[in-house]
């Protein structure tokens, strides 16, 4: 007979119906959206194993933040401020190149089934040239951090160079990144760009210096006479003395430094490898360039 307490039961007993409406309600809705939405599974710890570290097989010519040059000994710096790495650098250039023991000497042995493998000086002009693209897009970095990328996504074996795979691997490692094989005029487009994206290349025929996709090299930039500049991560003892009227300029110690447009259309097989944000800020800055990279995002 207390009207006041009827009311009350039936607010009570209408707001407690529309929260099971809503509960079931927002399960079916999740359920038909995404099955896995409705299902909370327990956090799962993982049993990480005591490993001791064989102190006395551990190189300790890269410093521990990955970068490779004490304060003071910056590497050179290139065309567009880009960083300039050689594989014969003193800190790695006796390092092996791989997952068995250097080579006597460095150099590689050849062969199917190879016993050791060659040195960075001999052979690692493909993690060296990444090394110079991640340096210069800020990640503290070296030719041995990326060598060991490169054996771990299977890029390199030993005394068989480094394939492509090391540049369209490197999210595994830095998963802002991206990596991916251009087109020439994809390439040029990036390199004639008012910013500094360096593209990864295998070098086109040089005769005197370079069998054609035998070395790996980074393309900087477009300059002002049209040229394609280069940091080569190789000394370039070929070209000393050598006659550049075919469009190749070098020298020795610096290697390949730059290229005519038309010896670029002549590479084998280009690579881009960048951050995504660099990719989102262009939408403001560069539409143009953000529309011809958007592929990767």
């Amino acid at each position: 007979g207390n009207t006041h307490a009827v009311e009350s039961a039936k607010k009570r007993i209408l707001n407690a119906s529309i929260g099971m409406v809503i509960l079931f309600g927002s399960y079916t809705l999740l359920n038909v959206i995404n099955p896995k939405l409705t299902k909370f599974e327990g956090i799962r710890v993982p049993i990480i194993k005591r490993v001791e570290l064989d102190l006395s097989s551990m190189e300790t010519d890269v410093n521990p933040d990955g970068g490779a040059y004490e304060p003071g000994e910056e590497p050179d710096a290139g065309f567009r401020d880009t960083f300039v790495y050689k594989q014969a650098h003193p800190r790695w250039r006796t390092v092996a190149y791989g997952d068995l023991p250097v080579c006597e000497g460095g150099k590689d042995p050849g062969g199917d089934d190879p016993k050791c493998c060659s040195s960075y000086a001999y052979a690692a002009c493909g993690p060296t040239s990444l090394a110079m693209v991640m340096r210069t897009h800020g990640v503290a970095t070296s030719p041995v951090d990326a060598g060991a990328l490169a054996v771990e996504v299977g890029a390199r074996k030993c005394n068989n160079g480094t394939t492509g795979e090391l540049f369209k691997k490197v999210d595994k490692k830095w998963d802002n990144f991206k990596g991916r094989a251009v087109t020439h005029e994809v390439a040029l487009k990036i390199l004639s760009a008012q910013t500094t994206m360096p593209i990864i290349a295998s070098t086109p025929r040089i005769p005197g210096c370079y069998k054609k996709g035998g070395h790996w090299i980074v393309l900087t930039g477009v300059d002002e006479q049209g040229m394609i500049r280069v940091n080569d991560p190789g000394t370039g003892k070929c070209f000393e003395g050598r006659d550049s009227g075919d469009g190749f300029h070098g020298s020795k110690g610096a290697g390949l430094t730059a290229m005519t447009k038309n010896n670029f259309l002549a590479i084998p097989v280009l690579y881009v490898v960048i951050p995504m944000d660099k990719i989102y800020n262009l939408q403001n800055s560069d539409p143009a360039l953000y529309q011809t990279l958007s592929f990767l995002l």
